[in-house]
């Protein structure tokens, strides 16, 4: 009994987060007519541009370069340095803060954390350039995703309009729940 099907951008829903209340109004406070959203994930950086409620294909996209990449970089240099397979969660703890606890001894690497987000720092900072150029015609730029965090300061210092999403790992989902709010509320 399926009547419509719409096809959406993942990142879209970070912007019905904001746009959206979670009853599926209108947000008052969102008053900006150009919205971009960059959503750091796992695989992938994605980025969507929203004009006055239209998707803007031309200045979306996406790349290949998640958060994955520091994954990988930290693990292998923490496999080289100890000699054994490091559990995933310690290679997220060390992505987070730096630190790698080792026989109880907590041990900086935070320089080394830096390095290993560089792919992804310029990866993201590209993608934006490429599609949004300097950001001048962009009001407000969310950015979301689980490496949102990872990347804010240089988003941020490229493109000052840059606000990081509560939740920024949730946003997508929680956007998109609103947006299913707001349907059904047209629908009756």
């Amino acid at each position: 009994n399926i009547t419509d099907v719409m096809v959406m951008p993942q990142p879209y829903g970070t912007i019905y987060a904001n746009m959206l209340n979670d009853r599926g109004e209108l947000n008052v406070r969102h008053t900006y007519m150009r919205t971009g959203v960059c959503d750091v994930g796992t695989y992938t950086v994605d980025i969507a541009l929203d004009d006055d409620g239209e998707f803007v294909d031309a200045e979306s996209g996406s790349v290949e370069s998640g958060v994955y990449t520091a994954q990988e970089r930290i693990s292998s240099m923490l496999e080289r340095d100890y000699r054994q397979k490091v559990p995933f969660r310690l290679i997220e703890q060390t992505l987070k803060t730096g630190i790698f606890t080792a026989s109880g001894k907590p041990i900086d690497y935070s320089h080394e954390v830096e390095e290993a987000l560089q792919p992804l720092r310029s990866a993201t900072l590209n993608l934006m350039s490429e599609k949004w150029q300097r950001g001048t015609t962009v009001d407000v730029i969310y950015l979301s995703g689980g490496g949102a965090e990872l990347v804010y300061e240089q988003v941020r210092d490229a493109y000052p309009q840059t606000q990081l999403v509560r939740d920024a790992q949730l946003a997508n989902a929680r956007g998109y729940l609103n947006y299913a709010h707001f349907a059904a509320r047209e629908m009756r």
